[in-house]
């Protein structure tokens, strides 16, 4: 990076660790990448109860405003607006005080109108970073009628940003049907390879107690880390795991890290198939206890329904895991099928099981699997994300 030119930069995202997901993990990791090269770095975010409303993280700012944020897993409508307005205030007080040479706003809606303002009021120029649900078409059974009324202002704010970013190829062209001419330029996620890499060691760890419950050392395991929402689509992997579950004569479970709206739903599908002692609902780890899990595993399955660029694919494949995903956007741009994962069709439980069954009875492919994701995700680390936002500032 540039050790001569230091810029001062305001970062906003309505989500931001521990709230949220991939999007709020994206951008504390760039954050610290930029800090960490000289830049002066604030994060607006919203605040939750518990977190302070200041405070300095890894060598950058972290300020959180209100927001009427109730849950850590998820964002409601009216909390989303609640943002908006909060970050309109706060966000052009902060720029007029501290004149940041850009401001990054990540999800078009509800980041960037506090970013369009600060364009408008002071001249400060602004990049959108869009992630997925801020793109009209993304989640459109779930999200369709929000992306219909958002979609005006969605498209005047990609007009008068400096840079837009998507973080995938099937992202940007989703970006594309909403503003056919838009300049959009691709920034994929990373992965801290330093803290994911190394030799994988398969050595059984003790459960945090909160688990209740003892895993066998000699059982292979599945896991998936991800929120439970409708869009990761967990329900098609439960029932991949019971299709298997039915076949195969050596004791095998499912690990599944995380939570979200759709815990009580997963938590009644597992019973209802029988399940119980084979499925394990570990709820949110902290980094280290993410990486043990990782390392732990044997195959890592993500069965969503759409992604952007999934932080948690990335993390298994630098952790030496051999990967199987959806053939949806933002999975297709990390997985080449067959070469370094295993593709699937969505909602299609009998063939993941396939493909399942396939990577667990032939050792010598998974680790060729494995071998390859470690080659891709080598090429995306953090630190060159943060370069490429960086030039953008220029």
């Amino acid at each position: 990076m540039d050790k001569t030119i230091h810029h001062k930069i305001l970062l906003l995202n309505y989500e931001f660790p521990p709230l949220g997901g991939g999007g709020g993990r994206a951008l504390a990791q760039i954050a610290k990448e930029m800090a960490a090269s000289g830049h002066s770095i604030t994060v607006m975010t919203s605040h939750f109860k518990g977190l302070a409303r200041v405070e300095k993280i890894d060598g950058y700012e972290v300020i959180r405003i209100p927001s009427l944020r109730a849950y850590q897993e998820k964002c409601r409508i009216h909390e989303m607006i609640a943002f908006l307005f909060s970050s309109l205030f706060f966000g052009l007080f902060w720029a007029y005080k501290h004149r940041p040479k850009t401001v990054i706003a990540f999800f078009t809606i509800p980041s960037a109108p506090a970013a369009l303002a600060i364009k408008k009021f002071l001249g400060i120029p602004f990049i959108v970073s869009l992630r997925g649900g801020d793109v009209p078409g993304f989640m459109h059974q779930q999200i369709g009628i929000y992306h219909t009324l958002t979609k005006p202002l969605t498209r005047y704010i990609w007009s008068q940003a400096s840079s837009i970013v998507a973080n995938s190829e099937g992202l940007k062209n989703l970006a594309l049907q909403t503003k056919k001419n838009a300049q959009i330029k691709i920034i994929p996620n990373g992965v801290d390879l330093n803290f994911f890499a190394g030799e994988k060691n398969l050595s059984f760890f003790e459960i945090e107690s909160r688990i209740q419950k003892e895993v066998s050392e000699g059982s292979f395991k599945i896991l998936t880390v991800g929120r439970f929402s409708k869009q990761k689509d967990v329900a098609t992997l439960i029932q991949a795991f019971h299709l298997i579950k039915k076949t195969v004569s050596f004791p095998i479970e499912l690990w599944l890290v995380g939570d979200g709206p759709e815990k009580k739903n997963l938590e009644s599908l597992v019973s209802h198939l029988g399940l119980n002692q084979d499925v394990i609902f570990f709820g949110w780890l902290n980094p280290q206890q993410i990486k043990r899990v990782y390392r732990q595993a044997h195959l890592f399955v993500l069965s969503s329904l759409c992604e952007g660029m999934p932080n948690v694919l990335l993390e298994a494949m630098a952790s030496g895991l051999p990967v199987i995903a959806s053939r949806v956007t933002g999975n297709t741009d990390l997985i080449e099928d067959k070469v370094n994962g295993y593709l699937f069709t969505p909602e299609n439980p009998e063939e993941l099981a396939q493909v399942i069954f396939s990577m667990m009875n032939n050792e010598k492919t998974r680790e060729k699997i494995a071998q390859d994701g470690l080659k891709k995700v080598h090429l995306l680390s953090w630190d060159k994300v943060a370069r490429d936002y960086l030039s953008l500032c220029a």
